[in-house]
C-alpha cells in the first residue's frame, strides 16, 4: 500500500478488539462464512502476543517504518487484562497503545499502563448514539459525543482521539432510530444521484 499509493503509515495494529467475545462467524456447511459481527477478530491475550511477535519479526525484514500498535480493545477492562497478561517481549515489540472507549470504566488505568511504560496512548476508536430516535437538528448526539470526548481526555490522556465512524449510513441508522455517525448518506447513492435523490 504504501508503495502503491504513497500512504506511508506510522503503526500497524493486528487485530480489532481481540478480547471482546461476542465477535464471530457463522460457517455454513460448504465451509463459507454465511455471516456474523466480524468487526473484530477475537483472540485471547497468549494468542495476541504469538500475532504481536510474528509482526515484530516481519516488520524487521519489511520496507516499512511502521511499528506496531496493540490492543485496539473495545474498552479499557480487557485492554488492561490483555497488558497485565502479556510478557515482556510482547510488551516490548509494541511502540504504542490503542485502546477503544465504547465503555468507560477504568480509563485511568489504561492511562496508567502507557504512562509506566513510556509509550504513546491513542483512543483510537469511538462512536455511539445519544438521545432518542434518529434527530438531525437535537442537541443530544453532539453532546454525548462531546462529553464521551471531554472524559477520555480528561481521564484517559490520549495523545490521539479518533472517531471510528464519522460518516454513517442513513438507511439502516433512520430504520434503527438510531444516531451513530456524525453525517447520514445513503450508501446506494450513485454517481446519477443528486443531492435530492441522496441528500446528506
Amino acid at each position: 500500500l504504501e508503495r502503491a499509493h504513497g500512504i506511508e503509515f506510522d503503526t500497524i495494529d493486528p487485530l480489532n478488539e481481540p478480547n471482546t467475545p461476542y465477535w464471530g462467524t457463522q460457517i455454513g456447511a460448504d465451509g463459507r462464512p454465511t455471516g456474523g459481527r466480524q468487526e473484530g477478530a477475537h483472540a485471547g491475550p497468549e494468542l495476541q502476543q504469538k500475532v504481536i511477535l510474528a509482526l515484530d519479526k516481519a516488520l524487521r525484514g519489511a520496507k516499512t517504518k511502521a511499528r506496531i500498535s496493540a490492543m485496539a480493545e473495545t474498552n479499557p477492562p480487557p485492554f488492561t487484562q490483555n497488558w497485565n497478561a502479556s510478557g515482556a517481549p510482547a510488551r516490548a515489540a509494541v511502540d504504542q497503545l490503542n485502546v477503544h472507549t465504547y465503555g468507560t470504566g477504568m480509563r485511568t488505568s489504561a492511562r496508567d499502563i502507557a504512562k509506566t511504560s513510556d509509550k504513546p496512548l491513542w483512543m483510537s476508536e469511538v462512536e455511539g448514539t445519544w438521545g432518542a430516535g434518529t434527530d438531525f437538528t437535537g442537541m443530544e448526539p453532539g453532546l454525548g459525543m462531546a462529553t464521551r470526548m471531554v472524559e477520555d481526555m480528561r481521564e484517559l490522556e490520549p495523545s490521539a482521539w479518533v472517531f471510528w465512524q464519522p460518516i454513517e449510513d442513513a438507511v439502516p441508522q433512520a430504520a434503527a432510530g438510531k444516531n451513530w455517525g456524525s453525517i447520514h448518506v445513503p450508501f446506494d447513492g450513485t454517481a446519477e444521484d443528486t443531492l435530492q435523490t441522496c441528500p446528506i
